[in-house]
């Protein structure tokens, strides 16, 4: 069985074995993984979020993480890689925390997100 940061690693290095292929569907299963961690994992991402480019601490992570994330995002990275970029900053700097880098996408999950996009 996998401890939480071992899950959380994984998670974030094969987003779509976990059915994340939009950035509102990590941002839901990431909600969920806080609240199965009985809302300690992500305990203080609001603040930090505030005072990394989010809107305000009264705003749900969510959402603030969203913001963020379309702020930072340039040309040659998508809102999943951004938000898992943002996700690691915050337990690297709050939790000391630093999970294996991700590796680099395959081609087929490239396509999938690429042909996903389009879709809507």
């Amino acid at each position: 069985m996998l401890t939480r940061n071992e899950r959380m690693a994984d998670v974030m290095n094969r987003p779509g074995v976990y059915g994340i292929y939009t950035l509102e569907q990590a941002l839901s299963f990431f909600t969920g993984f806080d609240a199965a961690a009985e809302l300690a994992y992500f305990r203080g991402f609001e603040e930090w979020l505030a005072r990394n480019g989010g809107p305000g601490p009264n705003i749900a992570w969510p959402s603030q993480a969203a913001q963020v994330v379309a702020a930072r995002l340039s040309g040659g990275t998508d809102e999943i890689s951004e938000f898992f970029a943002v996700v690691r900053e915050f337990l690297a700097e709050v939790r000391q925390l630093t999970l294996p880098p991700p590796p680099p996408p395959s081609r087929f999950l490239q396509e999938s997100r690429t042909e996903r996009g389009r879709a809507r």
